[in-house]
This record gives C-alpha cells, structure tokens and sequence, in this order.
C-alpha cells in the first residue's frame, strides 16, 4: 500500500509541477499580487499596467486554476499520509480545506480578472487567498517536521 502511495505521490509532483498556472503575457506574481489586492484600488493599481495580452493571461491562469488547487491539494494529502503519525488524517482534511478556500477566492479573482474590481470581489480573494495559503504553511510545516524525524 505504501508503495502505491508513493507512486501517487509522485504523479501528484509531477502534474503540479509540469501544470502550475503561468502566462507569459504577465509579469511574474502579478496574479499572486491581485490575490492580496483586498481593495478596489488595490487592485486597479495592480492591473492598471496590463493590456489586453495582460488581461487575456490573467484570464488564462484563472481557467487553468480551476483544476490545478485539486492537483496540489492531492499531493499535499499523500504527503501528509506517507508522513504518518498522529493527526495524519487532520493535516491531509485541512489540506482539502485548503482547495476548497482556492476555489472560493477564485471566485473574486475571476471577477476580477474580468474587469470588476468592486466591492466585495478583492475582499474575497485576499481572505480566501490568506486563509489557504496559511493552512498550506501549516501543512508543510507538519510534513517538513515529520521528514525532520525520518518518518517518510
């Protein structure tokens, strides 16, 4: 069974690796930046450098992004069960938490990525970008101290 976990794993990495969200018509975090815009001037000071390639990348990474977060939330998952131990099941649940806040501040991001930066559209995608990167930081942290320990 653990043999097949690994290999699993190992595909989760590769798919999340190889199929990361990215555009070239952007400059680099700009889409990260938006993310934490939080206001609507926030986010037009963000985009207002963007043409319409700029848009169109933005509108792009947004489309890939709907099935990525379900890629690295699996991985996260094995990760978190090939690392064992107590709370295994917990770290891999808030792992999919994690997911499930990425598909809602996509939901502002994509208004956003659209044009409409109104209220409530960056508060939205600020909070549920907040909230999952921190539970990602914190599973991390449960594996990298587990991998710490020798477990995996």
């Amino acid at each position: 069974m653990r043999d097949a976990l690994w290999i699993v794993t190992l595909i989760f990495a590769m798919l999340t690796a190889g199929l990361r969200p990215q555009d070239s018509r952007l400059p680099a975090g700009d889409v990260i930046r938006l993310e934490f815009a939080f206001t609507e001037a926030r986010a037009g000071d963000i985009t207002a450098g963007w043409n319409v390639p700029g848009f169109a990348g933005a509108r792009a990474i947004q489309d890939r992004d709907k099935w990525w977060p379900w890629l690295y939330g699996g991985l996260l998952v094995c990760l978190c069960l090939l690392a064992g131990g107590p709370g295994a099941g917990t770290y891999a649940v808030l792992s999919i938490v994690a997911v499930l806040l990425d598909l809602i501040e996509n939901i502002g991001m994509n208004k956003m990525v659209d044009g409409d930066f109104s209220f409530p559209w960056p508060l939205i995608a600020g909070i549920f970008a907040t909230a999952k990167f921190a539970l990602i930081g914190i599973v991390l942290l449960r594996i990298v101290a587990r991998l710490k320990r020798g477990v995996v």
